[in-house]
């Protein structure tokens, strides 16, 4: 970790440029299958964040433009539905009512526009934005208004009562210029009801599965308070999602605040510590996988990841022969698809089990158990099954 000019950085190096689901082990001649990644430290907010770099902003822009899809998108159906349900039920104990009628509501990179759709069925008068076309897909789809651009945008007119960012704050680079350009947009009583991933746990850990180079921004609930303080915004409430692993967040305008609020002391000291065992401990998470794939290897054994999403970052930067390997998942979008840069096929459970790998690794730290109770049973019983904190304690 560089620490010159007392400012943190960390080079992790390549990492998979992810932004859906691959039909081949590669992202095309439009976009590369991986890019550089840097790490530093906010000594304003606590905020770690990913430096910015030109290569990795312009193949954003293609990727939001072909419409990227990283899984946590609401939809009518599957886990998409259920975090939607979520989300509207922690909207409705924020804003202390079960209908919206007679409120006017934007919300800020809507992807498909189900979250609109759902909330104008409670009263709302709704319109969306969104810069990938399958935003335009959704708005026929739904019947939902969409526009296609991003925020701030002439095509939006109006103040609201009520403006969501959900799985939005984390892919903005500069966020408190962001949040307090959103006040222009927002009546005197209006508020802002915002979710991002909630990398804490994450942080704590070491588990560098959660860098992706979408996400700017790695929150936790104590750096995103602080976001929106220096942003203007009071008022602010904060709590966990009941599904999903992500911080939900309420505010209002602080009229009394200047406009960026940058003048708002934040204690950091901890937070600071936070980076430095972060880059610590995902410096030896990488070591354990490479080690761990390479025993295996070493021993003749197959060796299956289940949850492999939660690797691949390890996995690429370790560079370890991945022959002996197989990737499996139980969200159905994934099988028989792949990740940038790894020709491993993603298999389901039942494909697992039919032909079982004689080690299984398990990379998840809130249903690692249960998926092993539940196919331990199924398997023969030479078969390994090894949990996360096996290997990362």
């Amino acid at each position: 970790m560089n620490q010159s000019s007392k400012k943190m950085i960390w080079e992790i190096g390549l990492l998979p440029f992810m932004w859906g689901e691959l039909p081949t082990p590669t992202n095309g001649p439009d976009l590369p299958d991986a890019l550089p990644f840097t790490l530093s430290f906010d000594e304003q907010t606590g905020r770690i964040y990913q430096v910015e770099r030109e290569e990795v902003d312009e193949a954003l822009t293609v990727a939001y433009e072909k419409g990227s899809k990283i899984s946590g998108m609401m939809d009518s159906v599957g886990l998409g539905r259920r975090y939607a349900e979520d989300f509207i039920a922690y909207l409705q104990r924020s804003i202390g009512q079960k209908r919206l009628d007679g409120m006017r509501v934007l919300e800020i990179g809507c992807g498909k526009g189900y979250l609109l759709f759902a909330l104008e069925q409670l009263g709302a008068s709704c319109i969306g934005i969104e810069p990938g076309v399958h935003g335009q897909d959704g708005a026929k789809e739904y019947g939902v208004r969409i526009v296609r651009d991003e925020f701030p945008s002439n095509q939006i007119e109006g103040k609201f009562d009520l403006i969501i960012l959900y799985a939005v704050l984390e892919h903005v680079s500069q966020p408190v210029e962001f949040l307090a350009a959103i006040k222009n947009a927002m009546t005197p009583d209006g508020r802002i009801v915002l979710s991002v991933p909630d990398c804490g746990p994450y942080i704590r850990t070491g588990d560098i599965s959660m860098l992706i180079h979408e996400h700017w921004s790695y929150f936790t609930k104590r750096t995103l308070e602080a976001m929106l303080l220096m942003a203007g915004m009071k008022s602010v409430e904060i709590t966990a999602s009941g599904f999903g692993g992500s911080l939900n967040a309420t505010a209002k305008i602080d009229f009394n605040s200047r406009t960026k609020g940058m003048d708002i002391p934040v204690p950091i000291k901890g937070l600071r510590e936070d980076f430095k065992t972060f880059v610590t401990k995902g410096k030896e998470s990488i070591r354990r996988v490479e080690a761990f794939v390479k025993d295996q290897r070493a021993l003749e054994q197959t060796l299956a990841f289940y949850v492999p999403g939660r690797v691949v970052n390890s996995l690429t930067l370790s560079g370890v022969d991945l022959s002996h390997c197989r990737f499996v998942d139980d969200n159905e979008v994934l099988h028989g698809r792949f990740y940038p840069g790894i020709n491993i096929s993603i298999e389901s459970r039942q494909e697992l089990l039919a032909r079982p790998t004689e080690t299984i690794i398990i990379f998840s730290r809130s249903f690692g158990e249960k998926i092993a109770n539940e196919i331990r049973p199924m398997l023969p019983p030479s078969v390994r099954i090894v949990l996360w904190n096996e290997l990362f304690g």
